[in-house]
Order: structure tokens, then sequence, then C-alpha cells
């Protein structure tokens, strides 16, 4: 934080906003899964010479993955995609008559997981399967988010100057 405190202040400000809509948006595209990639976003400012960028991180392998999508298919682990679907099934987002019918599910998943990322009838389920960043980063240029950074700007240095004035007017009637 130096001498543009007051931008940094703005900026930080808005970075949970940001981070909501990116999590709003996985959980409607149910990306959310073990939870690493939704809980792993921070914020973060970036200096430059000539700007002041809030920079939204997440260190999670996938996450590009699971934006941008792979069309050469992904090696899951039948185990894996077995917990997947325990879980799904768990919070009632999945059904399953018997154990087969659940090894049947998962042999499925795996196989159109390894020829497409998509997997058959994914379209239909969930159409907004990718770009979960696009798609935030959307909502949040729609929102009224360069006004309110702009406000926080402007009343911090209201505020400055305000205190100021007053430390100096006090100093001057003291004197």
């Amino acid at each position: 934080m130096g001498q543009y405190k007051f931008i940094e202040d703005a900026l930080k400000k808005e970075a949970p906003y940001v981070i909501r809509e990116l999590r709003t948006e996985l959980e409607n595209q149910k990306h959310i899964a073990s939870g690493k990639l939704y809980d792993g976003f921070r914020d973060r400012i970036k200096i430059g010479s000539d700007t002041i960028s809030l920079l939204i991180t997440n260190n999670t392998p996938y996450m590009w993955l699971v934006n941008d999508g792979k069309s050469t298919g992904v090696n899951a682990s039948f185990n894996a995609i077995y917990n997947w679907a325990q879980d799904k099934w768990g919070r009632g987002e999945l059904t399953f008559s018997s154990e087969s019918d659940i090894e049947r599910f998962v042999q499925k998943v795996k196989n159109n997981l390894e020829d497409q990322y998509l997997t058959k009838g994914g379209e239909a389920v969930a159409q907004k399967r990718y770009f979960f960043i696009d798609i935030a980063a959307h909502k949040v240029r729609q929102s009224n988010i360069s006004d309110r950074i702009q406000d926080g700007i402007v009343k911090q240095i209201e505020d400055d100057i305000n205190k100021i004035l007053l430390k100096e007017e006090i100093t001057l009637t003291i004197g």
C-alpha cells in the first residue's frame, strides 16, 4: 500500500463482490465438487508503472480445465468419479436404485469424460458448462462496479481533504 492507498482501498472493497459472482457461476454450473476451486479465490492488488489492478487469483490446478474444457477428454479414475457420484447421491442431486446402478453410471461418465470433457447430455443438463470466468466477468461489468469504485475513491479523497482542512483550521484557531 503506497501513495495511492485510496485507490487500492476502493478496489479491495469490491473484491468480495467479484469473488461472489465467480462462486455463484460455479454453483449455477454445479462445479462445486470438493469445494477447492470454489474456496480458492484470493484477491491481490498489483501496482504497475501506470496502473493499479485488482487481481482475483485461484491456484486450483484444474481451474482452467473447468473454465475452458478440454477437447481431448479427461482421465479420471473410477474411484474419483464414484466418490463424486456418492456425494451427489448423498445430497439428493443424483438417484440410484442399487450399487450396480451407480457403478454403471460411473463407468458411463468415465467413458464420456475420456471421449470429451462435456459428458453426453451435458448441454441439456448444464448449458453454461464452460466459461464461468467470462460469465461472471460479464455480470461484474454490467453491474455498477466502476461507479462504486469511482465513488469510493472520491469519498476517500474528500474525507482526507476534510481531515486536513479541519486539522489546519483547529491548529489556526488554537494557535
